[in-house]
């Protein structure tokens, strides 16, 4: 795939990126203000050219998640930008937290820094940080630093990454399509009677979504609960999730 057809896919994931704000786990992508948003696209857009000469893959998700497959390689590498507490000034909190209990800050606290991070798509992988003000005006030459990064990284591993299925939909995914559709359309949808049931059950194992209805396994059959959804509400669910197999008469979700 092309960079400008790439930039146009983290374009569109972008306004679905609102509905991770009820996700219970997030996914990474980017998370950036408005304002900076069209600089992010710059940088990305030298980054993939950088990556694309170095022989990478570069693959989008439905949710904007980056992925960065070097030639020849058995592991992904995520790769996200979002804000960072200043790394010097943490390191510096947490010496001073450890003489005293409390540490009261000032206005002249350093505000969080955009940052533009990668780590391998495997278990316990860290994050490589990389603050975007100390390569702003060296673009140029970042996405082999990161390349580079992503090669002594790969020398470590003696095992593949965890294998990547790019739009597979995941039961946190559905339930933040559900509690994004609860908040925006009140009371007047059945969306909402759904996310409230969610909200109020301590335990909730199996979801499964049929043609009109959510349900939620128990820890018995007897405390099983099945809401129907109208038309409509079924409707933003399919619009807000990849393309679903609505052929089938139940979707299961573990």
């Amino acid at each position: 795939m092309n960079i400008q057809a790439l930039l146009s896919q983290l374009k569109k994931a972008r306004k679905r990126r609102i509905i991770l704000s009820y996700h219970a786990r997030g996914r990474a992508g980017i998370d950036v203000k408005n304002e900076e948003w069209a600089e992010c696209l710059s940088v990305l857009k030298q980054l993939f050219k950088e990556f694309k000469a170095a022989g990478c893959n570069i693959l989008i998700s439905w949710w904007g998640e980056i992925y960065i497959i070097p030639k020849g390689s058995d592991t992904a590498f995520e790769l996200k930008l979002s804000y960072q507490s200043d790394l010097k000034f943490d390191y510096h909190f947490k010496d001073e937290l450890k003489k005293s209990a409390f540490k009261v800050l000032s206005f002249s606290t350093p505000q969080p820094q955009l940052c533009i991070q990668i780590r391998a798509y495997r278990n316990r992988a860290s994050w490589y940080v990389k603050s975007i003000d100390s390569v702003r005006d060296e673009n140029a030459g970042l996405g082999m630093h990161l390349f580079h990064e992503m090669m002594v990284r790969l020398k470590k591993y003696t095992t593949p990454g965890l294998e990547l299925h790019l739009d597979k939909i995941t039961r946190e995914d559905l339930l933040a399509v559900i509690h994004y559709g609860a908040a925006l359309n009140g009371r007047n949808s059945t969306l909402y009677n759904v996310s409230r049931q969610i909200n109020s059950r301590f335990y909730y194992g199996e979801i499964q979504l049929t043609q009109r209805s959510v349900r939620m396994k128990g820890y018995s059959a007897g405390l099983d609960t099945e809401i129907y959804i109208r038309q409509k509400d079924m409707t933003f669910i399919r619009k807000h999730l990849p393309i679903l197999d609505f052929e089938q008469s139940v979707i299961r979700f573990e």
